[in-house]
């Protein structure tokens, strides 16, 4: 009966130690693709080396997708886009706090959006900006399975590494002032496609009832305060969109509220506003989709906002 008990106790030990073997193998080899794969051909991560290696310039630009696609300055110019798609202000406005303790900008241009206020910008499992933002870099001693966002797309990574040809594409390009661009053109009459996407794009945007209440308006102010605390001109805006966006938007509780807010504030607190939501509504080709500008019309807007700024 012992023998029988400790072969029983073997076989469990070796079944473990077999367990234990593929999993580490698993943690190595995933750990390996996102860190030599996948990190190289992700825009994040291109943002965030270029994000540490930027220190004193004339202008840095701050916002979400809609700056970071489509605020493309002239090459050569001392003029940085270090947004990012996606990021909710709080993320926004973290960055802009390590960024005004360790270098420095002459002049500011920060996006917002009745958008930004939206229940979807505070659900998901977003990074810590302390993590990656910070003077100390900590994610650079940390494994990339330790982002939740590239944890979280791990499955999805691979399938695509398979069917692309061993190799994660990317339709956008990365532009040396750190614009993320994009050649698309809308199309217009829109297609069917289209229809779903704004459909889907409205349900997002919806501002719920209290929307007003949300903390992140006191980090906006706080955030424009800390600006000005450093004697740097800041300039707000909220970018062009096509009017097949904005009309039916326009119509959606709150929107308008929540702009008229925005204006208000930054007129309390003394800094110029630009609502541009309507900038190019008779250039379609000047956008990607319904709410974001190409490559053309980043690089055009760029040259407007930074003229219409003041500086």
């Amino acid at each position: 009966m012992s023998k029988e008990i400790a072969e029983s106790k073997k076989n469990t030990v070796l079944f473990i130690g077999i367990v234990a073997f593929m999993l580490i193998t698993l943690i190595v080899i995933s750990e390996l693709f996102l860190r030599l794969v996948v990190a190289p051909s992700d825009n994040f991560y291109k943002q965030l080396n270029f994000y540490h290696s930027v220190e004193n310039v004339d202008i840095a630009a701050f916002g979400d997708s809609r700056m970071s696609q489509g605020f493309y300055p002239e090459d050569g110019s001392r003029v940085v886009n270090l947004a990012y798609a996606s990021e909710n202000f709080e993320q926004i406005a973290q960055k802009i706090d390590y960024f005004l303790q360790t270098k420095h900008a002459d002049k500011i241009i920060l996006q917002v959006g009745h958008h930004m206020f939206a229940d979807y910008r505070f659900d998901d499992d977003r990074r810590d900006y302390s993590v990656f933002f910070s003077p100390e870099q900590p994610w650079r001693k940390q494994l990339h399975l330790q982002d939740p966002e590239l944890r979280g797309q791990l499955l999805n990574y691979w399938q695509l590494f398979f069917l692309a040809g061993f190799k994660i594409p990317n339709q956008s390009s990365f532009s040396d002032n750190g614009a993320v661009l994009l050649d698309m053109e809308m199309t217009i009459p829109p297609t069917e496609d289209q229809f779903y996407y704004r459909k889907e794009r409205i349900a997002e945007h919806i501002l719920k009832d209290g929307f007003e209440s949300r903390e992140t308006w006191d980090i906006l102010r706080k955030t424009i305060q800390r600006i000005k605390a450093e004697n740097v001109p800041l300039c707000l805006v909220s970018f062009p969109v096509t009017a097949f966006y904005s009309e039916p938007v326009y119509e959606l509780e709150h929107t308008v509220s929540a702009f008229k807010k925005i204006e208000e504030l930054a007129a309390e607190e003394k800094v110029p506003y630009l609502m541009y939501w309507d900038y190019y509504e008779d250039e379609p080709t000047y956008f990607r989709n319904l709410d974001h500008l190409n490559k053309t019309g980043a690089r055009e807007f760029a040259n407007d906002l930074i003229d219409d700024c003041g500086f």
